[in-house]
């Protein structure tokens, strides 16, 4: 490989760490709010009694 090629090749790999990396972050404050709201749902009785209304009404499958 050439000098020029070689900068060129780690310039592109950067350039796609930075861009998967930015995703990964925001996927993780994504799966941080799924995580809470989860939380949320489960932390009294009457909360997973109406999701679980919901989710018939819904017709979405469920695992509660």
């Amino acid at each position: 490989m050439k000098d020029n090629e070689c900068i060129n090749v780690t310039f592109c790999a950067y350039i796609i760490i930075l861009v998967v990396g930015d995703e990964l972050n925001e996927m993780d404050e994504a799966i941080i709010k799924i995580k809470n709201n989860i939380k949320f749902v489960r932390s009294s009785h009457a909360r997973p009694v109406s999701f679980k209304k919901c989710i018939e009404k819904l017709k979405v499958q469920s695992k509660i």
